[in-house]
């Protein structure tokens, strides 16, 4: 499964789901842990999932998801990376 989010500024980017934990991202040049922060960090925008097929698909990203949401959570706290 896959969620695509449109951003307020009409990108989109995406959030790859395989058994509950996000193996990918992608957002503009960016994919994985980089693009992981960029999206996390977003405060608002349009998202919706799509069905697709991910079992095959590489795992870019190896941290748990619940992780990946703690420290994104950390970081906006700290530095108020929120956009």
């Amino acid at each position: 499964m896959a969620g695509t989010i449109t951003s307020p500024t009409g990108r989109v980017e995406k959030l790859v789901f395989d058994k509950g934990q996000i193996i990918d991202a992608i957002t503009g040049n960016r994919c994985g842990d980089a693009a992981v922060d960029v999206i996390l960090r977003r405060r608002q925008g349009a998202f919706r999932f799509t069905r697709e097929d991910t079992s095959k698909r590489l795992r870019l990203i190896q941290q748990e998801t619940m992780s990946l949401l703690m420290e994104a959570a950390q970081k906006i706290d700290e530095k108020g990376w929120a956009e």
